[in-house]
């Protein structure tokens, strides 16, 4: 096999050669968010208590993009965690890096996407005038920063010039987090984008909790206080 430099390689993909930690949060403690909360609200909604409808699709699709974007979170930190500290083998075999490097990237793309997408479908599920959207155009909160990689991913076919000169692709991973031309959001506000999501898919995911709530009054007090994350 020829041997290649990797400095080759970020012309493909952006900084590769400069990506050599994982600074990706453990967040262990939220291992129990991977699984469990569609199947808990499923029960609560036949035994207990249901959201009227859209209220009820809407909490099941948002509870399925909270779950799916911490599954996405957890493989890709330990894909990556495992990427940086093998780096020494791919000085034999650098075609392995690059492959590795993709799939990585397209985890946490995934991870991205999931994670905007339940903030879009929560904004539904709270019916939400676009005055009180958990972000708005520049804020510079996390999930402005967010929406800017989303919107890279998603329009992809749009993004391909908006790169770096002579790299291969729009989008890269960095020793802090995930970045494009416009823009970057760091694995710790990603984590806390998580965190926040899991905070709110524990309430609204127990529907006879928050129907009592509605109608004493109280409901509306946790709505006045959510923040931007």
């Amino acid at each position: 096999m020829p041997k290649y430099s990797t400095g080759l390689f970020n012309e493909f993909a952006p900084h590769l050669t400069e990506l050599t930690e994982c600074n990706a949060p453990q967040m262990e403690e939220f291992k129990c968010m991977t699984h469990g909360l569609i199947h808990q609200f499923v029960l609560t909604s036949v035994f207990s208590a249901r959201y009227p409808d859209p209220m009820h699709q809407y909490a099941i699709v948002f509870l399925r993009k909270t779950e799916s974007a911490f599954q996405e979170y957890f493989y890709s930190q330990n894909s990556l965690n495992k990427y940086v500290q093998t780096q020494i083998l791919f000085n034999d075999n650098p075609n392995e890096q690059i492959s590795q490097y993709f799939e990585i990237l397209h985890r946490f793309e995934v991870l991205i996407s999931q994670i905007y997408q339940a903030y879009m479908v929560l904004d539904k599920f709270l019916s939400l005038e676009s005055s009180e959207r958990f972000w708005q155009n520049g804020d510079g909160s996390t999930l402005e920063k967010i929406n800017t990689l989303y919107n890279y991913i998603k329009h992809a076919e749009g993004k391909i010039k908006q790169k770096p000169e002579n790299a291969g692709y729009h989008i890269w991973l960095t020793n802090s987090g995930v970045s494009c031309e416009n823009g970057s959001v760091s694995y710790t506000e990603i984590s806390e984008a998580l965190i926040d999501l899991a905070d709110n898919a524990k309430y609204y995911g127990n529907p006879q909790k928050v129907i009592i709530e509605m109608r004493d009054g109280i409901y509306d007090e946790r709505l006045k206080n959510q923040n931007n994350v």
